[in-house]
């Protein structure tokens, strides 16, 4: 289910990892404190789940084509909470850019091969 590149942005130091397993992980955000599960459906999209607070349970936040979708939409999320749910007046890098970088380079480097 995971490829490096998606093992390296997960267990890069954005997530804390909770469970890392065959068709499912769950994550949490360093920085909102979010728990998120990513687990696989029999028809090979993603499904994204997301709990506020430890105690809480699991919701639904959206459905997936990859992880790199599903990675990507939980730092935006991250990126709209910090803001205090506002909308963004200018445009920052953050580490959804790196994100997008991290598999655009790997891509390259498998087009090379």
């Amino acid at each position: 289910m995971y490829t490096s590149t998606d093992l390296f942005v997960i267990q890069n130091g954005y997530f804390t990892v909770i469970k890392l397993g065959i068709d499912c992980c769950e994550i949490k955000s360093n920085n909102t404190r979010h728990t998120w599960r990513i687990s696989q459906s029999t028809d090979g999209y993603f499904i994204l789940l997301h709990k506020h607070r430890d105690k809480d349970k699991f919701h639904f936040h959206r459905g997936c084509i990859s992880i790199e979708d599903c990675l990507l939409e939980i730092v935006g999320h991250d990126d709209y909470q910090l803001r205090g749910r506002k909308p963004e007046r200018y445009k920052r890098r953050t580490y959804f850019d790196d994100i997008i970088d991290i598999y655009n380079n790997s891509v390259k480097q498998v087009a090379l091969n």
